[in-house]
């Protein structure tokens, strides 16, 4: 699966590839074999390429995590890549001043409303919480503006395409 990862101003195209007993991640035409453990309290021990590395993880938002290896922490930010293609393609149609209809991705059932009506959100800023396919999927606003209509509410069951929140561009 791919993956767009931002560290250090710099952004990163990762593939994953999990297969039984390893992981495969490719990161700028380099292959690495990953096996991760469960690791406690959020420490965890990887072995990459054979070399045995310890880091600590905390999640800061729904995209966003600090990573501390060898007493350096940096933040990194994961973004599903295909989502963000199609985040990025509504931003341009919009052209930031029309208004943005942002809609269920897949059916599920909405867990988390966390904006109403007339809140100004950024681009990323989480809207809603879809709980699909045993996941809790963050919608996240394609881009900046005003919140003018809220279409659902928690533990409400929403179909593929449903309209979940309209957002005026700023």
């Amino acid at each position: 699966m791919p993956y767009i990862v931002r560290a250090n101003d710099r952004e990163y195209l990762v593939d994953v590839e999990i297969k039984p007993g390893e992981t495969v991640v490719s990161v700028g035409g380099e292959t690495l074999k990953v096996t991760l453990d469960a690791g406690k309290r959020g420490v965890r021990n990887a072995i990459i390429d054979q070399k045995r590395v310890s880091f600590a993880h905390k999640k800061t938002s729904s995209k966003t995590y600090e990573i501390t290896l060898g007493g350096v922490t940096t933040e990194v930010e994961i973004e599903d890549e295909i989502l963000a293609r199609f985040a990025k393609a509504r931003a341009e149609i919009s052209g930031g001043t029309r208004d943005v209809s942002v809609r269920a991705p897949m059916p599920g059932m909405i867990l988390k409303v966390h904006v109403k009506p007339g809140q100004t959100v950024k681009k990323n800023d989480p809207l809603v919480v879809l709980h699909a396919m045993k996941l809790e999927n963050s919608i996240a606003s394609p881009s900046a503006g005003t919140v003018t209509e809220v279409l659902v509410s928690a533990n409400e069951s929403v179909e593929k395409g449903a309209l979940l929140v309209k957002i005026s561009g700023g």
